[in-house]
């Protein structure tokens, strides 16, 4: 892994507040880019795929 700065759940783009909420309640406060989050459903909720510290088609979801 790479010297640069980590990737964590308040810096990642293209998430809602809701999605960082429930993603740090599940995964704490991991380094995003040495994760893969695929298919997470929290009580009905889903979060978005993210691999590598991207959440994958953000740029459907940018607003």
């Amino acid at each position: 892994m790479s010297e640069s700065k980590p990737i964590s759940w308040s810096t990642i783009s293209g998430l809602t507040d809701r999605e960082r909420q429930l993603g740090r309640f599940m995964f704490g406060d991991a380094d995003l880019r040495g994760i893969t989050v695929v298919n997470v459903t929290i009580n009905g909720e889903r979060l978005p795929d993210i691999v590598d510290g991207e959440v994958m088609g953000s740029e459907r979801r940018a607003s």
